[in-house]
Parts: C-alpha cells; structure tokens; sequence
C-alpha cells in the first residue's frame, strides 16, 4: 500500500510538473504575441504620424494653390479685360484701315500678277528656243538623210555601169530613203503648224494681258482717287466743330467707301480670273512641249531605224 501512494505521489507530482511546464510555455507563447502586438502597434502609430504629417504638408500646398489659383483668376480677369479693350480699339482701327489694306492687297496682287506674266513669258522664250533647236536638229537630219541618199544614188550608179539589173538590197535602200524624206518633211509640216497655233495663242494671251493691265491702271486711278477723296472727307470731318456737320460728312462719306468696296471686290475678282488663265496657259504649253519632244522622238528614231537598214544592206551588199 505504501508503495502504491508512492506510485500516486509521484504520478501526481510529475502532472503538476508537466502542467507547470505547459503553463509556462503558454505564458512564453502568450509573452511572444504580445511583444509581436506591441511591435504592430508601435509600426501602426509610426505609419499614423507619417500620415498625419504628409497630410499636414498636402493642405498647405493645397491652401498655396487656393491662394495661386485666385491670384490667377484675378489676373485672368484683367487679362480679359484689356483682350476686350484692345479688341475694340483694333476693330476700330480696321474699320479705319480696310479701304487701304484693301489697295494694298490690290497692288500686291497686281505684283504678283506681272511676275507670274513675266515667267510665263520667259518660259515661251525658251520653249521657242527649244523648238528653234529641235527645227536646226530636224534640218540637220534631213541634210544627213539627202547626202545619205545622193551618196546610195552615186554608188547606186557606179553599179549599174558595171551590172544591168538593180539589186534588192538597193531598191529597199532607195524606198527606205524615200520613206524616211517623206516621213520628216510630214514631221517638219506638223511642226511648223503647231508652232503657228502656238503663237496665235501667245499672241491672243498677250492681247489679253494688255487689256488687263488697261483696265487695272484705269480701276486702280480711280480707286486712288476715291482714296484721296475719302482722306479729305475724314479731315473735313474732323476740323467740322457742329454737330450737323460732322453727320453730313459722316454721310457722305459712306457712299464712297462702298463704291470702293465694289471696285476692289471687281479688280480681285479680275485678277482671279487672269490667274486662272495663266496657269491654263502654262498647261497648254506643257502640251505642247511634250508634243514636240514625243515628234522629235519618232522622228530621230525612223531616221536611226533607216540608216541602220541601209548601213545593213550595204554592208550585205559588199
């Protein structure tokens, strides 16, 4: 029996040991959680003061920017007011100034007009060189042709005194010489007749220009004169001391200016149209010039097709 209690005695002391042991690991575990706690806390209070702190700096740059935006608005304000004042004083001073920057585009225009002319000149200049050189070229190949041709006769000859009956080869010389003389003097033909449709044309364009410019000089007297008129009339109008002048003069004033409008709207309109005509005129003779050069062309090609067949023939004759 004694031996028994012994057993239970240490039984029970070894439980009180072993849970004495769960209970301070669980106080460990316990101790551990609460130091991680504390260090979460600590890092949560961190992170809610840095917070706190940029929140701070975040108002003030948003009350700096309050107090730029309303400096802005403000100078906004008075921006658009002197937009608004200088607006109304640049209306004014174009109101006052459309009839002369009208002349002026005028002129300018005009300008432009007498050296588009110009040009277009200068370039039917060297289109009649060009066709002046293409002319001496097809002379110079028709003189070829013809010697060609007597030197192929004279040969032609000296055989015949030594053999009765003509060969192939020189009758084909002799029709391709043919061929080719025919062939350039149609070329030469329709040469010299497009050359004259283009000087009637140039001739017309120039009849044409001459009587713009007539009636540009004539518009543009008469727009000087309405301008001279309408100065006065602005000087009467302001020496005038009575109101009942100044209205008459600011009424007599009016229909001038209108007639001027109209004249100006007219002469622009005049010189759209000469420029309309000009570029027409510049594409037709592109044409033109692709013309000739495409004739030439062919023509050089028949004769260089003709002397090497009868370069062939005679030297298969030999």
């Amino acid at each position: 029996s004694e031996k028994t209690s012994n057993c239970e005695v240490n039984e029970r002391e070894a439980r009180k040991t072993e849970s004495l042991a769960r209970l301070a690991e669980k106080e460990r575990e316990r101790e551990k959680e609460v130091a991680e706690l504390k260090q979460q806390l600590e890092d949560k209070q961190r992170k809610l003061e840095a917070s706190r702190a940029r929140s701070r700096v975040l108002e003030n740059n948003q009350s700096e920017l309050r107090g730029r935006l309303a400096t802005l608005l403000e100078k906004t304000t008075h921006d658009d007011q002197l937009i608004a004042a200088l607006t109304t004083q640049l209306a004014s001073a174009s109101d006052k100034s459309q009839d002369r920057s009208a002349t002026n585009r005028l002129e300018q225009h005009n300008r432009l007009l007498e050296n588009q002319l110009s040009e277009e000149k200068s370039k039917l200049t060297n289109l009649q060189s060009v066709l002046r050189d293409k002319d001496k070229e097809l002379a110079d190949l028709e003189e070829k042709c013809i010697n060609l041709q007597n030197a192929t006769s004279s040969e032609s000859t000296e055989r015949s005194r030594s053999t009765s009956i003509p060969s192939t080869e020189q009758i084909h010389t002799n029709s391709t010489l043919e061929t080719l003389g025919v062939t350039a003097e149609a070329e030469r033909v329709r040469l010299l007749e497009l050359l004259a449709v283009n000087n009637k044309r140039l001739e017309q364009e120039r009849q044409s220009a001459i009587k713009a410019q007539d009636a540009l000089r004539k518009e543009r007297h008469k727009a000087a004169r309405l301008e001279t008129k309408l100065a006065r009339q602005e000087l009467e109008q302001l020496s005038a001391v009575s109101c009942y002048h100044n209205t008459s003069h600011h009424k007599s004033d009016e229909n001038p200016s209108e007639e001027l409008k109209c004249r100006l709207e007219l002469l622009q309109e005049e010189l759209m149209y000469l420029r309309s005509r000009l570029v027409n005129v510049e594409q037709e003779k592109y044409e033109d010039l692709r013309t000739y050069t495409s004739m030439l062309e062919h023509t050089r090609l028949v004769f260089m097709e003709s002397v090497r067949s009868m370069s062939t023939a005679l030297s298969s004759t030999t």
